[in-house]
């Protein structure tokens, strides 16, 4: 009933006030993609430390989808594991290498999809071919991203 209430609303407003019901249909429009990009971010921000595990391999795939976190595909032994890791702009901030064929070694937590898909939520990256270690999270498991890119971030300069 409430999604008819709403579409009989849009096409009243549509009907009399034509501009006005094309903006109240954007609106509402810009409000449902705004929620599920919120939901689907916080998907990938839900770290359970009691599912964490350790996972060594190679890297075998790269996606880099715009506004989405960086996916890499994991290869050990015959299975390839989905990890995630951060923004791109937080990858290139912080100098974070990886490449094809690169063994790494993840610390992360497993978390299943909606749909069922298994994803690792990583913690921390170590490149053995670089020798660097990388932190994603901090001490209270919330991604280091989530303070934004670095002119939305405060600086020494910016603090009162």
């Amino acid at each position: 009933m409430a999604g008819k209430g709403i579409l009989l609303g849009a096409k009243f407003l549509s009907s009399s006030f034509p501009l006005l019901g094309g903006f109240f249909l954007i609106l509402v429009s810009l409000f449902l993609r705004i929620s599920l990009l919120l939901a689907q971010e916080e998907l990938f921000e839900r770290y359970d430390p009691n599912t964490e595990i350790t996972l060594q391999g190679k890297i075998v795939e790269i996606w880099v989808v715009p506004k989405r976190p960086v996916i890499i595909g994991v290869k050990k032994q015959e299975k390839i594991y989905q990890v995630v890791l951060a923004p791109k702009w937080f990858i290139i901030e912080n100098h974070i290498e990886i490449d094809y064929q690169d063994e790494v070694v993840i610390k992360g937590a497993k978390f299943f999809t909606p749909d069922g898909n298994l994803l690792i939520l990583a913690k921390t990256l170590e490149n053995l071919r670089t020798k660097k270690r990388y932190l994603l999270r901090d001490e209270f498991l919330k991604p280091f991203w989530r303070r934004g890119p670095p002119q939305l971030r405060p600086t020494k300069d910016h603090i009162p």
